[in-house]
Formats: structure tokens, sequence, C-alpha cells
């Protein structure tokens, strides 16, 4: 304030001018909040598309079988059609099964499946029964195929 006023500004030139500062300020805020308000609905419809997919194709096809352990070639490609058929589309990339133990049942990477990773706590709340989301930057050990094409992805993870 004391350099505005050094401006020898006329009363209403610092008015203006400070009235100007202080609205840009709250245009800028409101800008901010907007853009990360429609950011996060964005996210929120995907992970809730997501889940809808799993529901309605996955869960029915699944057997509790599935989930204990590796699957047999026999089920890994009738699981693997229905995902590739179904699921996988521009905005899916990757889709991945695990069970409670970090072992990676099903993806459609297939050299993936049968290793086992330590538990993200987006899997752990997955498991729990939440969904789960992340924007992540790829750096764990089971984004290893994923890293080749994407430097961030938004990983949503479904309780089967």
């Amino acid at each position: 304030m004391k350099y505005i006023s050094r401006l020898h500004l006329s009363l209403l030139a610092r008015f203006s001018l400070v009235s100007f500062l202080i609205t840009a300020g709250i245009a800028i805020a409101l800008a901010w909040g907007i853009q990360y308000e429609l950011e996060q609905n964005a996210l929120r419809q995907e992970a809730e598309s997501a889940a809808d997919q799993v529901v309605t194709i996955l869960n029915p096809n699944l057997e509790t079988a599935d989930l204990t352990g590796p699957l047999g070639e026999t089920r890994y490609a009738q699981i693997d059609a229905l995902i590739r058929q179904n699921v996988i589309h521009q905005h899916i990339v990757r889709v991945k099964i695990w069970n409670r133990d970090g072992l990676l049942l099903y993806s459609d990477e297939r050299d993936l499946v049968g290793q086992r990773f330590p538990l993200s706590d987006e899997l752990k709340e997955a498991l729990n029964g939440e969904i789960a989301t992340e924007v992540s930057s790829l750096a764990k050990a089971e984004n290893v195929e994923e890293r080749v094409s994407f430097q961030r992805l938004f990983e949503v993870y479904v309780p089967l």
C-alpha cells in the first residue's frame, strides 16, 4: 500500500487499482477451484464407470476359485477374451485382478501374471470393499509395462 501511495495517484486511482488487484486475485482463485472441481468430477465419473463395468461384466463371470490362485490357461483365455471384448478400450489401458496376498491373478499383459507385488493402500481399500483411485506416476513395480507408453495414469481399484 505504501508503494501505491508513493506513485502520487489520486484516491480514485488507488481505489481502482486495489479493487482490480483484489478482483483479479478472486478470479484466479475461483478459476483454480472450478478447474479442480471439474477434474475431480471427471475422475469420479471414470471411477464409477470402471466400477460399473466390473459389476456388470466381470463379477458375474468370475468364480471364487478364480481369486484363490493362478488361473489355468483355459480359464485365463476365457477371462482375457471377456475383458478384451467388453472392458479394454481407449480409456482403459490395463486390467489387473489381484488376490489378497498381492498375487497378480490376471493382467491383459500376460507376462505380469503370477508375480507377487506389495499391496498398495488403494489395493488394500479395494480388498476391503471400497472403490479407490489414484493418479499414479507409475513408479510401483507392477507398472513396469505402463511406464513404456505413459508418464501417469488414473488407476481405479474396484472390489470384486
